[in-house]
């Protein structure tokens, strides 16, 4: 009985990696998206068939951090408590989808994306090193 508890509670820890990991890759997608896409039109001529003002990527972007941060910020406070990590985490998703309604000039939005994103990983970073404690 005591081995299917431990058993229970690394399953929940490694869940937990999972989903923070997922959150940091998503948050590293969205800095990279915001901060290198724009040399890379031009430094790559072919890339400009792609329309960057579509905004099909940014809205699954910010989606996708919407649902990682949420799931592993709530799944950690349940286990450690700590509103550390929310806090940092709802500020960054702030920002991220803050940033649809800057628009021009495109670079303030890159900037607030790109911020957002950032603390929304150190939310991540941090989710994850309490858990483990």
């Amino acid at each position: 009985f005591i081995r299917a508890k431990n058993m229970i509670k690394l399953y929940n820890l490694n869940t937990q990696r999972l989903w923070d990991t997922l959150g940091v890759f998503t948050s590293a997608g969205c800095i990279i998206h915001c901060l290198l896409l724009p040399f890379a039109f031009t430094v790559i001529p072919g890339l400009t068939l792609i329309d960057p003002e579509n905004e099909t990527v940014h809205i699954l972007l910010a989606c996708s951090a919407l649902i990682l941060t949420t799931i592993a910020l709530v799944k950690g406070y349940k286990h450690h408590r700590s509103r550390i990590p929310a806090l940092i985490g709802i500020s960054g998703l702030a920002m991220i989808w803050g940033a649809f309604f800057v628009g021009e000039p495109h670079w303030l939005e890159s900037a607030t994306v790109s911020c957002g994103a950032l603390l929304v990983a150190i939310a991540h970073f941090y989710n994850h090193r309490i858990e483990r404690h």
